[in-house]
């Protein structure tokens, strides 16, 4: 008879306590729709079923399924008084790549199978920060360690990441597109036309060396005529880091180095009028997007109109100033983003400067056509 009675207390005390529902109750996601590297929030109930049971909560994310687990790992006690204490959760975990991520509360009692339990909650969408662009000053703090995924984004620095997390919080540099950076060249101050191509597709020099490192493959050229005697600037950025530019000369079918490139540009003072070669080439043998951006056959057409940009470098404001009347400026950040755009009838303007430091590029159009420089805003 002892026994009968045993056995059923035991069933009473399983049955009181069935589902997870029990133990975890009102679970909600607080926050449907987060930016990239802010916290995503989720509330929960745990009810203590014993006085003397305990419990631990864990969160982890799976960024390459986009999946935040929370997992209440129960110490179940039967052996105690039975308790009607409830706490509330509150669990933030920052989210450092772009998706939408299923959400799931797992309960786990090792010492009691049958309690064992996943709720499924509703998801949590990370976007890219809106509203905001290379010039944007507020980026989230982080001190960890972003994912191993791959989605290779461009950064408002000009190169390419592993992820919008390496971009935009590791190594905070504004707001990103998904998309490779391609190498461009600037020639400032030319109307210009830009040319995008295919490394190799234009492979013709297959192995030469212009400094103490070789370059080898997947290069592309791009021929260049100096007009006249004078100082040469090019600045570029490139996807690749190890990507350099060589000034090159053809004699005889035999490569002559002028000038070689530091990360960001190519300069040569006093350039002699001719026919040179630009390489840009990157010691990574793979396929990559190259985009030249040259003077056009109409711009040694184009009058000069004395145009100015004042001071060099910018800080309180941007002044500018034409030999003609200026009809509009378009100011854009270095991922192509438009950021000021008016029109104007006067051939002297000064804007004040609402712009974070980094560089741009301002287009000013007159009469004669449109002019382009870059802008250095400290």
């Amino acid at each position: 008879m002892k026994k009968i009675i045993i056995t059923l207390f035991f069933i009473i005390d399983i049955l009181s306590i069935a589902h997870a529902d029990d133990i975890i109750s009102s679970a909600v996601v607080t926050t449907g729709i987060v930016n990239l590297g802010e916290n995503a929030s989720i509330q929960f109930n745990v009810n203590q079923v014993k006085v003397c049971d305990s419990y631990t909560v864990e969160t982890t994310v799976d960024y390459f399924i986009k999946n935040i687990e929370i997992k209440v790992n129960y110490n179940y006690i039967s052996s105690c008084a039975e308790s009607s204490s409830s706490t509330t959760e509150i669990v933030n975990k920052q989210i450092l790549l772009e998706g939408i991520y299923n959400v799931e509360i797992k309960l786990d009692v090792p010492n009691n199978f049958s309690w064992d339990e996943t709720i499924y909650l509703t998801t949590i969408t990370v976007t890219k920060p809106i509203n905001q662009s290379c010039s944007g000053s507020y980026i989230p703090y982080f001190t960890g360690i972003c994912p191993f995924v791959t989605n290779r984004v461009c950064a408002c620095d000009g190169q390419n990441y592993e992820n919008e997390c390496e971009a935009y919080l590791q190594n905070r540099n504004g707001i990103y597109n998904t998309q490779l950076c391609s190498t461009i060249i600037e020639q400032s101050a030319f109307p210009f036309e830009c040319k995008k191509f295919q490394i190799p597709e234009n492979n013709n020099f297959s192995i030469y060396s212009c400094s103490d490192e070789e370059f080898e493959g997947k290069e592309l050229y791009l021929e260049y005529t100096h007009e006249k005697n004078d100082s040469l600037i090019i600045y570029f950025k490139a996807g690749d880091k190890s990507t350099r530019l060589f000034l090159t000369k053809l004699e005889n079918d035999n490569i002559e180095c002028i000038a070689i490139s530091d990360k960001t540009k190519l300069e040569y003072a006093d350039l002699p009028a001719g026919i040179y070669y630009i390489i840009a080439d990157s010691k990574n043998n793979y396929l990559y997007d190259i985009e030249f951006c040259i003077q056009n056959s109409i711009s040694n057409n184009i009058p000069d109109t004395n145009l100015v940009i004042y001071p060099n470098p910018i800080r309180n404001f941007i002044g500018i100033k034409s030999g003609e009347k200026i009809k509009r400026i378009n100011i854009f950040d270095i991922l192509g983003v438009e950021i000021y755009s008016n029109v104007f009838n006067i051939s002297e303007i000064v804007i004040n400067n609402i712009f974070h430091p980094g560089i741009y590029i301002i287009e000013v159009e007159t009469d004669s056509g449109i002019q382009t420089k870059k802008l250095v805003i400290n």
